[in-house]
C-alpha cells in the first residue's frame, strides 16, 4: 500500500514538472535579464500578422548593350547600297524577331527557375505557412511570410546568388571548381577540451574530386621541406645578426639594418612562391590557403570559428553555417533579384479576440474537471491531475515539432482535449471484471477514423488543413502513449493486467 502511494506521489510530481515547464517555462540569466529556454510557439499569419514582400529582377546592363548593338546595326544598314536595303531590312527584322522570341523564352525559364530556387530556400531555411506567386511576364515574385524573429534573417539571405568558386589567388580567372562540381554541403561540429569548432563540409562529384586531388598534390601543395628550410634559415640569420650586433654595435648599425631588410625580402619572396587557392561564395572570400595534405575523398572541411565554449557564439555560428549550406544546396540563382516592397500586414484577429477564445475554452475545461471531482471524488481529483498533465505535455510536443498554430488548429486542439477527457472517463468507469485490453481496443477503434483524417490533412498543401491534421495526429499519439504509461497506472495501478485473458 505504501509503495502504491509513493508511486502515485512520484507520478504526480512528474506531471507537476511537465506543467511548470509547459505553462511557466525554464528561465536562465542572459545579459542581466531572464530568458525563457522553452521553445516558442509558431503562429500562423492569421494570428500573428505577416510580411508582404515584392521581389523584382534587378536591372541589368545587358539592356544597354542591346540598345548599342541595335544602333550599330542601324548605322551599318544606312551605309548599304539602296538596291539591297529592302532585303537586308527584312532579314534584320526576321533576326530581331527570332532573337526576341529566344530572349523571351530564356527569360521565362530564368523566371521560373528563380522562383523554384527561392521556394526551395524557403523550405531549407525553415519557413512555414508562406505563400509565393509570380508574374511570369516580368519575373516579379510576391511573398507572404509569417512575422517572427526569423523573418528578417530569412529575407536577408533569400536572394543570394549562391555562386561557389575555388580559384587561383593571383589569377582569379582560373576557376577550378564551381557549383556544377558540388555534390553536397553539410554543417558539422567537433568538441574537445578547448571548445567547439563548427565546420562546413563541401562534398564534390567525380570531376570535382579529381580536380581537388590534382590541386592538393600539385603546385598548390604546401612544401614542408621548404617551410622547414625557411624556419632554419630564419633562426640562423637571427643568430648571426645577434652576434654581429654585439661585436659591432658601435660601428656597423647600418650594415645590420641592411642584412635584416635583405633577409625579410628573401622570406617574402619564398612565401610568394607558394601558390594558393581562394574559396569564395558570391565573390566573398571565405579562405585563402594551400593544401598541407592531399585530398583523396573529394571532401573539403572549412572551419567557421575558433574553438569556443560560449553557447551563444556556437549557436550563431551553427546558424550561419546552416544558412550558407541551405543557399548552396538550393542552387545558383540565374537572375539577380532585389526587394522592392517589404511591409508588415496586421492580422484581422487581435489579442482581445484571442483572449476571449482562450477564456471560453478554459472555462469549458474548468467546468469539465469540476464535474469529474464531484462525480468520482478522490479518483476524480487524480483524473483531473492526469488531464492537466496531458494538456501540458501536448502543448510541449506542439512547440518542439514546429507545428504552426492557427485559429483552426486551436479548436482542433480543444477537440483532442475533449477526446482525452472521454478516454479518462472510460478508465474511471472501468468495472472490476473488465479486461483492460478490451478498453484499449475500444479506444483505438474509436480514434482510428480521426487518425486517418489527421494523416490525410497533414499532407494537404493548404496550411489551415495541414495544421489541423498535425494537431490531430500528435494529439492522438500523445494521448494514447500518455494514458497507457501514466493515466492507467494512476487510476488502476497493477490491479488489472493488460494481458489478462
Amino acid at each position: 500500500m505504501k509503495n502504491n502511494k509513493l508511486k502515485l506521489f512520484t507520478e504526480i510530481l512528474v506531471i507537476l514538472v511537465i506543467v511548470l515547464i509547459s505553462f511557466v517555462g525554464i528561465y536562465t540569466q542572459k545579459e542581466n535579464r531572464m530568458e525563457n529556454q522553452v521553445k516558442e510557439y509558431q503562429y500562423s499569419k492569421d494570428l500573428d500578422g505577416y510580411r508582404e514582400v515584392l521581389l523584382e529582377v534587378t536591372k541589368e546592363e545587358s539592356n544597354n548593350e542591346d540598345e548599342l548593338e541595335s544602333s550599330d546595326t542601324a548605322s551599318e544598314n544606312k551605309e548599304n547600297n539602296s538596291e539591297n536595303e529592302d532585303n537586308e531590312d527584312n532579314e534584320d527584322n526576321a533576326e530581331d524577331e527570332n532573337k526576341e522570341e529566344t530572349d523571351s523564352k530564356n527569360n521565362y525559364e530564368n523566371y521560373i527557375n528563380s522562383k523554384k530556387i527561392i521556394e526551395k530556400r524557403l523550405n531549407l531555411l525553415g519557413a512555414q505557412d508562406y505563400t509565393i506567386s509570380q508574374n511570369t511576364e516580368n519575373g516579379a515574385i510576391y511573398l507572404q511570410l509569417p512575422e517572427d524573429q526569423e523573418t528578417d534573417h530569412l529575407l536577408s539571405n533569400l536572394l543570394q546568388i549562391g555562386k561557389l568558386e575555388i580559384k587561383d589567388s593571383e589569377d582569379t580567372s582560373k576557376v577550378y571548381v564551381n557549383n556544377d562540381n558540388l555534390k553536397n554541403v553539410s554543417t558539422l561540429y567537433n568538441s574537445d577540451t578547448n571548445g567547439t569548432i563548427v565546420y562546413l563540409k563541401f562534398e564534390f562529384n567525380k570531376e570535382g574530386k579529381k580536380t581537388l586531388k590534382e590541386l592538393s598534390t600539385g603546385e598548390y601543395k604546401t612544401n614542408p621541406e621548404e617551410t622547414k628550410d625557411e624556419n632554419e634559415e630564419s633562426e640562423e640569420n637571427e643568430e648571426t645578426n645577434t652576434v654581429e650586433a654585439k661585436a659591432e654595435v658601435d660601428s656597423d648599425e647600418s650594415d645590420e639594418t641592411e642584412n635584416e631588410t635583405s633577409s625579410d625580402e628573401n622570406k617574402e619572396e619564398k612565401k610568394d612562391t607558394q601558390k594558393k587557392i581562394i574559396l569564395s561564395i558570391d565573390e566573398n572570400q571565405l579562405i585563402t590557403t594551400s593544401f598541407d595534405d592531399p585530398i583523396e575523398n573529394g571532401a573539403l572541411n572549412l572551419s567557421m570559428n575558433k574553438a569556443t565554449t560560449d553557447a551563444d557564439s556556437i549557436n550563431n555560428t551553427l546558424k550561419s553555417a546552416s544558412t550558407i549550406s541551405s543557399i548552396l544546396k538550393s542552387g545558383t540563382m540565374p537572375l539577380e533579384y532585389e526587394i522592392k516592397q517589404n511591409s508588415y500586414i496586421q492580422t484581422d484577429i487581435n489579442n482581445d479576440q484571442l483572449n476571449k477564445i482562450y477564456i471560453t475554452l478554459g472555462a469549458i475545461f474548468g467546468i469539465s474537471i469540476i464535474i469529474l471531482i464531484f462525480k468520482f471524488k478522490t479518483k476524480g481529483i487524480i483524473a483531473v491531475i492526469a488531464n492537466i498533465g496531458f494538456l501540458a505535455l501536448y502543448l510541449l510536443v506542439i512547440r518542439y515539432t514546429n507545428v504552426v498554430v492557427s485559429l483552426e488548429a486551436i479548436f482542433t486542439g480543444a477537440i483532442i482535449v475533449a477526446i482525452n477527457y472521454l478516454i479518462v472517463i472510460d478508465f474511471l468507469k472501468m468495472q472490476e471484471n473488465t479486461k483492460l485490453i478490451n478498453i484499449f481496443k475500444s479506444q483505438i477503434m474509436k480514434v482510428m477514423p480521426i487518425v486517418l483524417i489527421a494523416i490525410v490533412f497533414s499532407f494537404v498543401k493548404a496550411t489551415k488543413l495541414s495544421t489541423c491534421g498535425m494537431f490531430l495526429f500528435w494529439g492522438i499519439l500523445v494521448s494514447m502513449i500518455y494514458n497507457y504509461v501514466l493515466t492507467r497506472d494512476m487510476l488502476i495501478g497493477k490491479e488489472v493486467n493488460i494481458d489478462e485473458k
